[in-house]
């Protein structure tokens, strides 16, 4: 059979690209594991929304995103600088901060990029900016089809409870809640949405006046779904509020 140029090439450009790279820059930080199970330690540089841009000396190569099944690497100094200003509910700076490192790295497969994505929903939602929430949601679902699918089920459950629909909200989140308790080990990339999903739903029942009931919630978070920074924040404090008031888990 004859194989045309294209068909012929391309899987060579594809495993010159992967040598060139494993070679000129052994030193980086970056790890990236191919479907095939190849391990690369390279420099990530950024997305351009079909591959990951990789150092190469002096300039770039692209890994086609559908050859790579996850991505360690350090977030980038901004990415903490958006969270810690989402602490301080300094929001606008939460916005920008993320929003240009989204722009960099979006579909990367590496948990907090998703994060990034889904503190900007958060952040808009903090500013009462549903529709603004709504799109950044929307947003990483079609940049993560398939594996944000909770972390966006999360965010719309926000927008429900700034609604004060706690009845959607909860809808949203019972089967995932369900999910979690039904798992004995909690698989990594399920992580930050059970964290975030038991701490809204302290929330919700707090707000419903159910106290014993959020409580629970907010320990869940805090003893077994502890992935999720501000949701362990949140449900911290508010679980040490709650025991205050001497209320106690049914």
């Amino acid at each position: 059979m004859r194989l045309s140029t294209r068909s012929t090439l391309q899987p060579l450009l594809f495993g010159a690209v992967l040598s060139l790279f494993s070679v000129a820059i052994s030193h980086a930080d970056d790890q990236i594991v191919l479907k095939d199970g190849r391990i690369q330690t390279t420099k990530i540089m950024g997305t351009t929304g079909t591959s990951v841009l990789v150092q190469v000396g002096a300039g770039t190569a692209g890994i086609p995103l559908a050859s790579i099944a996850t991505v360690s690497m350090t977030p980038p100094a901004d990415f903490t600088t958006g969270l810690q200003a989402y602490a301080k509910k300094d929001y606008p700076t939460t916005v920008s901060t993320l929003t240009t490192i989204i722009g960099k790295y979006k579909g990367l497969p590496a948990p907090w990029v998703q994060q990034a994505m889904t503190t900007i929903g958060d952040a808009y939602l903090a500013m009462n900016n549903f529709s603004a929430a709504q799109v950044a949601y929307t947003a990483l679902k079609q940049a993560y089809p398939g594996r944000a699918d909770l972390l966006v089920n999360v965010g719309l459950a926000r927008i429900d409870f700034a609604k004060k629909d706690y009845h959607a909200a909860k809808e949203k989140l019972q089967p995932i809640a369900d999910a979690a308790l039904k798992q004995k080990d909690v698989p990594k990339e399920y992580a930050p949405a059970y964290s975030q999903t038991f701490c809204l739903l302290g929330q919700i029942e707090e707000a419903a006046g159910n106290d014993s009931a959020a409580l629970e919630n907010y320990l869940r978070t805090v003893t077994l779904y502890y992935k999720d920074d501000l949701a362990l924040n949140t449900a911290q404090s508010r679980a040490d509020a709650l025991k205050a008031k001497n209320v106690v888990v049914p």
